[in-house]
């Protein structure tokens, strides 16, 4: 039999499953779900399943008959419900939303703007929805990711000077928020409820905090060399990768800092653990150092 790869699915949602291929005309069928569930169709291979959790499962179909067995199997990915504001998280490039703009005499449309970080000439540049560019304003020394804040200017953290560069949408610098010699700021972002800016301190191992108005509120130490964030749509979590991990036992073990956004403390540490392949097109076995 063969089992296609599957679509993520929310919890609670009463997914099909179906092989696409099946040889030797089949007489039974037996579904694992991977989180200790089962399933015997009564008639045919399809079934329904819904997930309580959410969670990676692998999936496995048994098939037999007279002359013998076989299996195959695919995983099925189960994400919680999506929240109403879609997360953030750092990056090299940012868009912004100018919703209902005039282009022409009775015609208006939603237009993108884009903003990038130019870390090998210390710079930012702003991009026009028809693809021109605006401007390209100097920043810190060598800048690495940008975000936008609430006012809508644009935030970028420099890592070699140690600080973070705010622009207005016109590509003036308005502030400089220092962070430290040798912090080596890397990840920035704003949680979605503009209430709050974080940038992670590669050099210092910690998450900053930031007012919208850019003063420090807190720091945390997280752990060693923390760089890409994402925040929770409720702005209640924050999650910081670790870039390099320590090797055990022969394997890199990635991992992922949780952060509560209210008491500004690490509640976990998150292990990605190690993948022991099959190596594919799609995915390759080895540590998520790197992350």
């Amino acid at each position: 039999c063969r089992l296609d790869w599957r679509d993520p699915v929310e919890t609670g949602f009463v997914a099909a499953f179906e092989p696409v291929a099946t040889e030797g005309d089949p007489t039974a069928y037996e579904w694992d779900f991977g989180n200790g569930s089962r399933a015997v169709p009564e008639s045919g291979a399809r079934t329904t399943f819904a997930y309580d959790s959410a969670g990676r499962y692998p999936v496995v179909l048994r098939v037999s008959n007279a002359d013998g067995s076989g299996q195959c199997s695919t995983v099925q990915i189960v994400h919680a419900p999506v929240t109403e504001s879609p997360p953030v998280s750092s990056s090299t490039i940012v868009t912004t939303l100018a919703e209902n703009v005039r282009v022409s005499a009775g015609v208006f449309r939603d237009l993108t703007d884009v903003y990038v970080v130019n870390p090998d000439n210390d710079s930012v540049t702003r991009i026009f929805h028809d693809n021109t560019r605006v401007w390209t304003a100097a920043v810190g020394d060598s800048p690495r990711t940008l975000a936008e804040g609430p006012n809508g200017n644009i935030w970028v953290a420099n890592r070699d000077s140690g600080d973070v560069t705010v622009l207005t949408p016109e590509g003036r610098k308005v502030k400089t928020i220092p962070l430290g010699r040798g912090s080596a700021p890397y990840g920035i972002v704003f949680a979605p409820d503009g209430g709050a800016g974080y940038v992670t301190l590669e050099g210092t191992g910690e998450l900053v905090k930031l007012s919208p108005g850019g003063s420090v509120v807190a720091r945390l130490d997280v752990g060693a060399r923390p760089r890409g964030i994402a925040v929770t749509g409720d702005s209640r979590r924050i999650l910081v990768t670790r870039f390099v991990s320590e090797f055990a036992n022969g394997a890199s073990k990635g991992e992922v800092y949780d952060v509560d956004a209210t008491t500004f403390a690490v509640t976990r540490t998150i292990g990605l653990g190690f993948a022991s392949g099959p190596d594919s097109e799609s995915r390759s076995r080895g540590g998520s150092s790197g992350c």
